[in-house]
């Protein structure tokens, strides 16, 4: 019991640090499915979230490679210049 308790403070801790990064520049979902990656090593709910969102994410990229070259230039312009405006909105708010 005591191993659940700290597995699941421990996912949640990291959880919790990657949804306050996901509006900053880096790796913010990343570290919440690490999170939830963490907790699916006790938790069967845990392992279907991880499992389902694995299966988005290779959705995901199917999608986005069977579209034209054009279509995948434009996803990835509009990607960059998400994370531009969040770098310039990180950097106005705090510097």
């Amino acid at each position: 019991m005591i191993w659940r308790v700290l597995i699941g403070t421990l996912g949640t801790v990291i959880v919790l640090v990657g949804l306050a990064l996901i509006p900053l520049p880096g790796p913010g979902w990343l570290i919440v499915f690490i999170g939830v990656a963490v907790w699916a090593t006790e938790f069967y709910w845990a392992q279907r979230l991880l499992q389902y969102g694995h299966r988005m994410v290779q959705h995901w990229t199917e999608w986005v490679k069977s579209r034209s070259l054009m279509i995948r230039m434009l996803i990835g312009l509009g990607g960059l210049l998400v994370l531009a405006g969040v770098a310039g909105f990180t950097w106005m708010t705090f510097f």
